[in-house]
């Protein structure tokens, strides 16, 4: 995928809100913003049908030693995944992250993009998803898609309004419950980032800064 060099400002401010590129010092914040995200969904929509020793042991698997020490500096170096991280510049704590993935295909992959629970409904989620569209068509790629738990509705809500559709689902890369069950993913597509970035544009105010 050939880069494009167009590329977006790295760093946007929303009142007291900065959203920025991650560097390797912000791995454990990023790694506690994960793990209370993780919970905070756990406690509100899914994984109620997941016993709360198997929700420890994936927020270790994805977040703990081996991602702080090896995965996430890893990544960082690589220029193939992309961190945004959302600062509170009142406290200095980063309250939200996403992350892209740049692949060798046509698609790059929003693998995750999450905000605490305080900072939600203040159109701060859609400020940092256009930074990802943003970058994403910067590094040449027309199209994105993500992957999102079947029970979350807001979530799937949220990516409709801007733009995405449903494609497909899938299995969730998550380690199964203890009960051999599998969680069920939905798949969905920004198939032209160009025209998800006008949709967003149509009613987000922050889009037009």
């Amino acid at each position: 995928m050939t880069a494009c060099f167009l590329y977006p400002p790295k760093t946007i401010r929303l009142q007291n809100i900065k959203i920025s590129l991650a560097s390797i010092k912000d791995v454990n914040q990023i790694a506690d913003v994960a793990k209370k995200t993780y919970m905070q969904m756990a406690e509100s929509y899914e994984h109620s049908d997941r016993d709360p020793g198997d929700r420890e042991k994936l927020v270790e698997l994805r977040f703990g030693k081996e991602f702080r020490g090896k995965i996430f500096p890893e990544e960082i170096i690589s220029k193939k995944v992309l961190y945004f991280i959302v600062k509170d510049e009142a406290s200095q704590k980063i309250a939200g992250y996403a992350k892209i993935i740049f692949n060798h295909s046509e698609i790059a992959t929003l693998d995750k993009i999450y905000l605490l629970k305080d900072y939600q409904g203040k159109m701060i989620g859609s400020a940092l998803l256009r930074a990802c569209l943003n970058h994403a068509l910067a590094y040449g790629y027309n199209k994105i898609e993500l992957a999102t738990n079947t029970k979350n509705k807001k979530a799937i809500d949220f990516y409709r309004k801007h733009g995405f559709v449903e494609t497909g689902k899938t299995f969730s890369p998550d380690i199964p419950n203890s009960n051999g069950s599998k969680i069920t993913d939905q798949v969905m597509l920004c198939n032209d980032i160009a025209q998800c970035l006008r949709i967003d544009k149509q009613f987000n105010p922050i889009a037009k800064m």
